[in-house]
């Protein structure tokens, strides 16, 4: 495993995080609901249509088109973009797993595209179809296991100077359920996803059905993102529910394309007061 995630050169490089900024993004399960909807209406042939692949493709394409107000880092129409994603496996595996087993079977999930598809207007259904091929073909056995681990690996090199998004947590892992005495926690998050362009889901704390999607980007892209996060729920009928920062909800009022007014930075982190620090 520790391969797959060797980008510079098979040495580890602590991502730079000068004028990164990190914010948690809700989408609510009616969001959700309504974009299954959208989906068995309009490619009702897609596979695995769960509230994971849907919430994912939809995260990929507004990132992929946040990266326009970089000019640095506008990838080419026909430049390839890369996702990876863990897939169960614990289903239709051979020999079959336990009912009762208490590990874990994951295999990684690999595919790119060629941006063009992403930003296209029917960017979010072409995606919905890439994530649910590749969980259809993901690993049977141990050996298909190992030979996708493998070629992840090739994969994430010959990729590594491509835009590449990934994805850290599960929305089934109960995070928030968890209490060691001194009571649930208040807010998770993923270090790791800082700088690297991963981002992380999980389930809500106090919302069931709700997902968590944190993120970090620079100041400029977060703002796009969020704008773009806001207004593509928007187009295509849902009212937006709002995100939520570090335990703090604000409420996006539709059609104004506004974005987080309280995101935190990463230069604000030796300067950490009891409730968290925030940057209006």
């Amino acid at each position: 495993m520790r391969e797959i995630f060797k980008h510079h050169g098979g040495q580890f490089q602590y991502p730079n995080l000068t004028n990164k900024v990190r914010a948690t993004f809700v989408m609510s399960q009616a969001n959700v609901q309504r974009l299954k909807n959208l989906v068995s209406t309009r490619q009702p042939t897609s596979l695995h249509v769960s509230s994971f692949t849907v919430t994912c493709a939809y995260i990929w394409v507004c990132i992929v088109k946040s990266h326009a107000v970089n000019d640095k880092e506008v990838a080419g129409e026909n430049e390839l973009e890369a996702f990876i994603f863990m897939a169960d496996c614990h289903a239709g595996f051979e020999p079959p797993i336990p009912k009762t087993s208490f590990g874990n079977c994951f295999t990684a999930c690999f595919l790119t595209t060629k941006n063009r598809q992403l930003v296209a207007e029917e960017g979010f259904l072409t995606t919905i179809e890439l994530i649910g091929e590749a969980i259809n073909k993901r690993a049977r056995n141990q050996e298909e296991v190992l030979k996708l681990l493998e070629a992840a690996a090739l994969n994430l090199e010959e990729l590594k100077s491509e835009p590449l998004v990934g994805v850290a947590g599960l929305p089934k892992l109960g995070i928030y359920g968890t209490d060691f005495g001194w009571g649930r926690p208040i807010k998770t998050e993923i270090i790791s996803i800082n700088g690297v362009g991963v981002i992380s889901l999980s389930e809500c704390r106090d919302s069931e059905g709700d997902l968590e999607i944190g993120s970090s980007f620079s100041k400029i892209q977060m703002d796009a993102f969020a704008t773009i996060f806001a207004d593509g729920l928007e187009s295509i009928g849902i009212c937006f529910y709002g995100a939520t920062v570090y335990g703090s909800e604000f409420r996006v009022p539709t059609g104004q394309g506004l974005y987080p007014s309280h995101i935190r930075n990463f230069d604000s982190l030796c300067n950490i007061p009891a409730g968290g620090a925030f940057i209006s």
